[in-house]
């Protein structure tokens, strides 16, 4: 939910910078990427830190649940529900940002405890 919210939230931010400076969509694609990336980041290191063991299966899990609970939210708003190649190639970016994000989270923690 942390993960939704912050999106939510960076996609409003730059809804408004968008207006205001008139930006195309060779701009706003690749923020929109790094606000999932963002997001994923977030949502993963939130719910890796009390669980142990298979984070990287948390990590792909958070991505999915992402993913799907976004485009449902976003396809909402825009009023058309379209799953297409796009939609998978989110889908596997997901996974995949969950995964190495929790790997990240998982060794910078046995970093900290040894």
């Amino acid at each position: 939910m942390w993960a939704l919210t912050l999106t939510l939230g960076l996609v409003l931010i730059l809804a408004l910078i968008v207006r205001m400076a008139n930006w195309g969509d060779g701009v706003i694609k690749p923020i929109v990427q790094c606000i999932k990336v963002l997001a994923i980041l977030v949502g993963v290191g939130i719910t890796i830190k009390n669980t142990t063991g298979r984070g990287w299966l948390w990590g792909g899990i958070l991505g999915v649940l992402y993913t799907v609970f976004a485009f449902c939210i976003f396809s909402a708003i825009d009023g058309s529900f379209t799953v297409g190649v796009a939609a998978l190639n989110d889908l596997v970016f997901a996974i995949i940002i969950g995964v190495i994000s929790a790997m990240l989270f998982r060794g910078r923690r046995k970093n900290i405890e040894a």
